[in-house]
C-alpha cells in the first residue's frame, strides 16, 4: 500500500521482491504480502481467459462474446425490475486498483442501482459511523504518528502483524519498538500478540471487554483532572462533557475489573501510564478485535472521547488525521452530516443505509426476496468474507447473473456465470487514491506496469468501459485526468512526498461542526448504558454459562502475517497460520486431548458446526478462540447470523457482530 519494492524480472519472470533502499518512506521495508507479489503474478491459478455459463459450468470464451451476453442480460434486469435489480459488492482489494474502482464507481452510478455494498460493513464501518457523528464527517480517521512522545493504546490491534487498521504502518517492528522504549506503548487484548510482546503493558482482557478499559480511563481523566479543560472549554463542549461524565461514572476501577477479567492493579497501571504521559496526551487505535465486535460502536466512541478530552487529536503527542494528497480533504469543505442514516434494503427496513452503501447482512435477504437479481464483485471473495456464509453461497445460487472480476480462482469464482480475468497489479498503472489517507505521511505513489496483460487478460478500468459503452453509457476517456487535478504532478509516475508530511489542525478549522466536537451523542450513550447494565459476556469467567452441560466459548478473529484476508491463502507462504487458538483450560473444558490438533465449532445461534485445525497455547485467555477470518475449509463466516430477530446484526450500523459469537468446542 505504501512501501517501494523492487522486482527483479528475468526472462518474464519475477524472479524476487525487495523492499526499495532508496524509498524515503519505507527504507527498504516490505511485509510478506509485498515480496509474495512476484508469486503471486505467477499462481499456477491464475485466471487467463474469460468464462460464461451456468453457476459451476462456465466455459472459455471470447470478450466479445462475454461483454455482448453480459450487457443483453443486465439490461433485461433494468428494463424488467429496474437498476436496483443490479446489485454491486466491492471487497478491500478492490481498493489497490484505482482505475478499476473508480470505473466501477462510474458504471454503477450510470446503472443508478442503490444496491452498493462494500468490506466497510463487514469490518470496519463502526469507524465511520463514530467519526461522522462526533465530527461530522466519515471521512475523518485517526492515524498514529511514530513519533508520538504520548501514550499508545491498542485495542484488539495487531499492527506487527495487520500493520494497523484502515491504516500503514511501514514497519511496524520498529515503530513498537521506539514506542516502547519512550515507554509508552500498552496493548489490551484477549491474546499475546506478537505487537504485545513488545509493548511496555499488556492487558490479557476478556473478549468484548474494550468499553470497559476506555469508560475506566475517561471516569479517571474527568475525576483527577487529566482532562485538558482549555482546549475542551473552546471547543465549547461542557454540556456534553457533562453527559459523558454520568455515563462513565459507574467504571470504578472494581467494575472495569470485574467485567474484564483483569486485576485492578493492571488497569492502575495503564492508568498511571497516562499520568506519566506528556501533557497526558494519548492516542487509541482500535482494530479489527474491536470493530467486528457486538461493542463496535461504544468502542470507537470512548476511544475518540479519550482523545478529545485529553487534547490529544492533532496534537503532536496524540493523533493526527492525513487528508490526503490526492484528497486534499484539508482544503475542501466536507458535506457534515450528523449519523441519521438512509433508508434500507427493501426486505430488510430493520437495517440502515449509511455512506451510500446498504449493509451486508441484508445481501442474501435481497437475493431470496428476488429484489437483486445480478451481483457484480470487485476485488473480493464475499464467500468467506461476508456473514452466514452457507445461506449466502445457496442465494447466489438464485442469481441470475454473478460476474466476478479477479486475477486467480476463488470461491466466489467457482459459483460465477460471468468471469472477468483482470490484470493483476504488475500489469497495470496504479495510483494510491483510495488509500491516499490511510499511511503515516501524506504522500502519493503512481507506478507503471512491470508487465503487459499476458494471455486474455484485460484491464479492468477497460472491460468496464466497454461493457458501460454497449449499455449506452459514455465513457471516461482520460481517467488519470480527474487524480491530476488534485495533485498535477502525479501525471507521470513516481513517488511524491507532501511538504507537510503530517499536518495538523485542518479537521478543528476547516470540519467540525461549529467548531466543536459532537461528545455524546445520544444513540451511543444508549448503548453504553445498555451494556452498563449488561451481564458480563460470555467469555468473561462470570458469564461463562453451561449449555446441555458443556461450556460456552467466544470466537474472535485473528490476522495473519503472510495473508490479506483470503488474498495470497493459495501461494507457498500463505497458508501456514490457519490454526485456531484454544487456550489449555478451555480444551480441557471441551474434553481435547492435550495433544489434539483438531476439533469442532458448534454455532450456538443454531445447527452449524465447522472443523478447524487448532493450536492450544497460553497465549490467549480461557473461553476465548482465535480463529483467522478468510479461509475456505475452516470458513469461520458459517458461524455468523443474520436473519431478522437473530440478534447477530447491530441496529445502528448494520454491522455483523462476527468478534464475540458464541460457540461450543468438542473434539
Amino acid at each position: 500500500m505504501q512501501c517501494g519494492v523492487v522486482a527483479t524480472v528475468d526472462d518474464g519472470r519475477v524472479v524476487r521482491v525487495r523492499g526499495d533502499a532508496d524509498h524515503p518512506v519505507s527504507r527498504g521495508y516490505t511485509c510478506p504480502k509485498g515480496r509474495a507479489l512476484g508469486e503471486f503474478h505467477h499462481h499456477p491459478l491464475r485466471l487467463d481467459r474469460p468464462r460464461m455459463g451456468p453457476t459451476g459450468h462456465t466455459v472459455e470464451v471470447s470478450w466479445d462474446a462475454l461483454l455482448a451476453d453480459l450487457a443483453q442480460r443486465l439490461g433485461q434486469i433494468v428494463d424488467r425490475q429496474g437498476p436496483d435489480g443490479i446489485a454491486v459488492y466491492f471487497g478491500t482489494w478492490s481498493w489497490i486498483d484505482a482505475f478499476g474502482k473508480r470505473a466501477a464507481d462510474r458504471l454503477w452510478r450510470q446503472l443508478g442501482s442503490r444496491s452498493r455494498y462494500s468490506a466497510l460493513s463487514v469490518d470496519a464501518i463502526a469507524r465511520s459511523f463514530v467519526a461522522e457523528v462526533m465530527g461530522g464527517s466519515p471521512s475523518l480517521i485517526p492515524s498514529l504518528d511514530p513519533d508520538t512522545r504520548g501514550l499508545t493504546l491498542l485495542l484488539g490491534s495487531n499492527p506487527v502483524v495487520s500493520h494497523g487498521h484502515s491504516s500503514g504502518l511501514v514497519d511496524p517492528v520498529t515503530v513498537m519498538r521506539t514506542l516502547a522504549g519512550r515507554g509508552g506503548l500498552w496493548v489490551a487484548d484477549p491474546r499475546r500478540t506478537e505487537t504485545a510482546r513488545l509493548a511496555n503493558g499488556h492487558l490479557a482482557i476478556s473478549p468484548g471487554s474494550d468499553p470497559a478499559v476506555l469508560a475506566f480511563l475517561v471516569r479517571a481523566v474527568l475525576a483527577e483532572g487529566l482532562d485538558d479543560r482549555g482546549y475542551l472549554n473552546r471547543r465549547s463542549v461542557a454540556d456534553d462533557l457533562a453527559a459523558v461524565a454520568r455515563a462513565v461514572e459507574p467504571w470504578t476501577v472494581d467494575r472495569a475489573a470485574e467485567r474484564t477479567g483483569l486485576a485492578p492493579g493492571e488497569l492502575d497501571g495503564l492508568l498511571d501510564a497516562l499520568r506519566s504521559s506528556p501533557g497526558h496526551k494519548v492516542t487509541v487505535a482500535t482494530g479489527t478485535g474491536c470493530t467486528m465486535a457486538a461493542a463496535a460502536n461504544i468502542t470507537e466512541w470512548l476511544a475518540w472521547t479519550l482523545q478529545i478530552v485529553t487534547g490529544s487529536f492533532e496534537h503532536p503527542d496524540g493523533a493526527w488525521f492525513n487528508p490526503g494528497y490526492l484528497m486534499r480533504l484539508d482544503e475542501r469543505t466536507l458535506a457534515r452530516s450528523d449519523g441519521r442514516p438512509a433508508p434500507g434494503p427493501a426486505s430488510r427496513p430493520d437495517l440502515p443505509g449509511r455512506f451510500g452503501e446498504l449493509p451486508c447482512a441484508a445481501l442474501a435477504d435481497e437475493i431470496e426476496a428476488g429484489n437483486v437479481r445480478a451481483l457484480l464483485v470487485f476485488g473480493g471473495n464475499p464467500v468467506t468474507a461476508l456473514p452466514d456464509a452457507r445461506r449466502l453461497t445457496e442465494a447466489m445460487a438464485q442469481l441470475e447473473v454473478l460476474v466476478v472480476a479477479d486475477v486467480i480462482e476463488s470461491d466466489t469464482v467457482a459459483l460465477a456465470t460471468h468471469v472477468l480475468p483482470v490484470a493483476g497489479q504488475l500489469e497495470r498503472t496504479d495510483v494510491s487514491f483510495y488509500t491516499d489517507v490511510f499511511p503515516t505521511m501524506r504522500f502519493a505513489h503512481h507506478t507503471p506496469p512491470v508487465f503487459s496483460p499476458a494471455a486474455d487478460r484485460r484491464v479492468l478500468s477497460e472491460v468496464l468501459a466497454e461493457l458501460g459503452s454497449r449499455l449506452g453509457y459514455e465513457p471516461e476517456t482520460d481517467p488519470l485526468a480527474a487524480m491530476v487535478r488534485m495533485a498535477p504532478e502525479v501525471r507521470e509516475p513516481g513517488l511524491y512526498i507532501a511538504d507537510e508530511p503530517r499536518p495538523r489542525g485542518w479537521v478543528h478549522e476547516r470540519v467540525l461542526p461549529d467548531g466543536r466536537w459532537r461528545l455524546a451523542p445520544s444513540a451511543l450513550v444508549e448503548q453504553l448504558d445498555r451494556w452498563t447494565e449488561a451481564e458480563p459476556g460470555s467469555g468473561t469467567a462470570a458469564g461463562r454459562e453451561a449449555r446441555n452441560g458443556r461450556p460456552t466459548t467466544v470466537v474472535i478473529p485473528r490476522r495473519s502475517l503472510r495473508r490479506m484476508n483470503s488474498g495470497l491463502r493459495d501461494i507457498a507462504r500463505g497458508g501456514d497460520d490457519i490454526a485456531v487458538w484454544v487456550h489449555p483450560l478451555t480444551a480441557a473444558e471441551a474434553g481435547l486431548d492435550p495433544n489434539a490438533t483438531t476439533a469442532v465449532l458448534h454455532a450456538m445461534t443454531g445447527d452449524t458446526e465447522l472443523r478447524v485445525e487448532i493450536r492450544i497455547t497460553d497465549d490467549i485467555v480461557p473461553g476465548a478462540l482465535a480463529v483467522p477470518h478468510g479461509l475456505a475449509g475452516q470458513n469461520v463466516s458459517v458461524l455468523t447470523a443474520t436473519r431478522p430477530g437473530g440478534g447477530g446484526v447491530d441496529p445502528l450500523t448494520g454491522m455483523v457482530i462476527q468478534s464475540g459469537i458464541p460457540v461450543r468446542l468438542s473434539q
